[in-house]
Formats: C-alpha cells, sequence, structure tokens
C-alpha cells in the first residue's frame, strides 16, 4: 500500500513539473533544440513581434514601479508615442521581414502574439500562419532614472522625453533594450534560439517639440539598430543549419 501511495505522489509531482515546464516561456529559457534536420531553400519566412497579454512593452520598469505585463489600462496603439517610435513597423520590415538580400527566406509580416511562448503556442501559431519559419522577436525595456518616475508617465510614456514632468530640467535616465527572438521550424517543430542584442542609452528630455522631434529621431535610429543586429543574427542561424548536397569525387 505504501508503494502505492508513493507511486501515485510521485505521478502527480511529475504532472505538476511537467505543467509548469510547458507553460515556462521558450525565448527565457533560451535553449534550441537539437536534431534538426538540414534546411533546403528557398523557404517561406514569417515576422511576429511577441508583446505582453496587456500593454505594449514586454517589460517596463523604473526605479520604483514595474509592468512586468506591459502598461496597465486600454492602451491604443495611437495613444503610445514612444512605442510608435520603438515599433515602427518601417523598421521592422526593412531590418527583419527584408533583412536577407539574397532571398533565402522570402517573408512577410504577421499580426503580434500576445502572451507566453509555449510549445503549444507555436503550434497554433503555425497551423494559422502557414509559413516554414516563424521569426518571432520582441524588446525588454528598462528605464534607469535618478528619480522616482510619476505614475502618469507610465501611462504615457511619450512624456519620458519630455523635461517638464519633473521640474524645469528632466533628469537624464537610461533606456535599456534587450532585444530577443526564435526561429520555429514549424514542419519539424523544433526552435531556434537566436543571440540575445543588448543596446543602452542616455536620454535627455527635450523641452520643446522640435527637440522632442529630434530625440524621437535618434530613438527611432536606435531601436532599428537592434532590430538590423537581430535580423542579421536570424539570418546566420537559419544559413548554418543549410542543408549542402554532397558531390561526388568522380
Amino acid at each position: 500500500m505504501k508503494r502505492v501511495c508513493l507511486t501515485i505522489a510521485m505521478l502527480l509531482l511529475i504532472g505538476i513539473s511537467t505543467k509548469g515546464e510547458a507553460e515556462e516561456d521558450l525565448i527565457s529559457i533560451g535553449k534550441s533544440d537539437t536534431g534538426i534536420k538540414g534546411l533546403v531553400f528557398p523557404l517561406s519566412m514569417k515576422v511576429v513581434q511577441n508583446r505582453p497579454l496587456n500593454g505594449f512593452y514586454y517589460f517596463y520598469e523604473g526605479e520604483i514601479k514595474r509592468f512586468d505585463d506591459g502598461l496597465e489600462g486600454e492602451t491604443s496603439a495611437g495613444e503610445d508615442g514612444l512605442d510608435a517610435v520603438l515599433t515602427d513597423p518601417r523598421g521592422i520590415k526593412k531590418n527583419l521581414v527584408k533583412a536577407d538580400p539574397v532571398r533565402v527566406a522570402p517573408a512577410s509580416q504577421g499580426e503580434d502574439f500576445r502572451g507566453t511562448l509555449t510549445r503549444e503556442a507555436l503550434k497554433k501559431l503555425a497551423s494559422e500562419q502557414k509559413e516554414d519559419i516563424l521569426f518571432i522577436f520582441r524588446r525588454k525595456i528598462k528605464i534607469r532614472s535618478p528619480v522616482a518616475i510619476p505614475s502618469a508617465v507610465f501611462q504615457n510614456p511619450e512624456r519620458l522625453l519630455e523635461s517638464n514632468y519633473a521640474g524645469e530640467s528632466g533628469p537624464l535616465y537610461t533606456m535599456h533594450i534587450k532585444n530577443e527572438g526564435l526561429l520555429y521550424l514549424t514542419r519539424q517543430r523544433k526552435i531556434l534560439i537566436l543571440p540575445t542584442g543588448r543596446q543602452e542609452k542616455a536620454i535627455l528630455p527635450a523641452q520643446d517639440e522640435q527637440a522632442i522631434n529630434e530625440l524621437k529621431e535618434q530613438l527611432g535610429a536606435f531601436a532599428r539598430e537592434g532590430l538590423k543586429k537581430l535580423g542579421e543574427s536570424a539570418k546566420k542561424v537559419l544559413l548554418s543549419h543549410k542543408f549542402f548536397k554532397r558531390q561526388s569525387g568522380y
């Protein structure tokens, strides 16, 4: 009887553990699959941005407040000026969708995917998209400021670019961005983790509209550079798994 109870307890623990692992985020685990078969090009590819269930940013942090699930409330894309700068569709199209000049993987851009990237989520995405490869990326954003960032700023992140929210001269703060992603080979149901790219930029909030617009242009170029490097990494990872036909020596 004791042996039966012990067996049941062990099975329950294994089940709990397996369930926890199934819900764990694949990019956070950071481990590529093994046993991947050589890729025969050309292959179709779709680029998808991963966002949290609520809000825009996967990770957003000040000295006090932190929103792991993005910004609170029902903020529309048109209301978040900072997101519009960092997630410019033209930058995504140029640096990720069209990142491969030799066209080994003709690509298109898909709708954002919200939530945790699990195996089941990838399988569902693959059934909906019908591409050979899903290139899924996201940005984790962290703000470090010498002063506490007001709650109102977290509801309207574009105000981080303005000096008037913290007196006559806004604080010099630092923006950190982690660019992460994976490639999901839909036919093999295998994942390839991409190297994480890290960016850091010191930002001094501006005092007038012209200066704010110039700061937006700088941030846009900053964000595009990170996407460019992520796109180059994706290309290298894909080509490293390219199938090369053996040629006879005769």
